[in-house]
């Protein structure tokens, strides 16, 4: 990668934005990514904390049995 030189920056002592690795435009869609995915894993702990898998698992035994005519 290639870093360019800005030859009078505006900001004394900042990250010239030609140097800098990810450009500023996909920062915040990284930030939303990282949002959702902690947002997904406290929802699925919580539910399994709340006792889904085992409900889930039941509805869907009852459902394959009653489309088989067993149940």
């Amino acid at each position: 990668m290639v870093r360019q030189r800005i030859a009078n920056p505006s900001f004394s002592g900042s990250i010239p934005l030609a140097a800098s690795r990810t450009p500023l435009r996909t920062r915040p869609a990284v930030a939303l990514a990282l949002a959702l995915v902690t947002l997904s894993l406290a929802a699925m702990a919580i539910g399994y904390l709340a006792g889904d898998p085992s409900l889930i698992l039941r509805k869907a035994v009852t459902i394959c049995l009653e489309c088989i005519g067993v149940g």
